[in-house]
């Protein structure tokens, strides 16, 4: 029965420091329409040149 108990209680703990990582916005913010198209134009530009060579 002890390591039942001890086991919730790391549980409990870890899921503490879960929740205070999550609620201090950990996570970076979603981009706007704009800055995420760039984002993605300026990440694949060697895509985009090797399919113009293609073509």
């Amino acid at each position: 029965m002890p390591g039942i108990f001890s086991a919730i209680a790391i549980l409990i703990k870890q899921l503490t420091l879960l929740v205070s990582y999550v609620k201090n916005n950990a996570f970076p913010q979603p981009l706007t329409n704009d800055h995420s198209r760039n984002k993605l134009i300026e990440h694949n530009l060697r895509l985009v040149a090797h399919i113009v060579k293609r073509l």
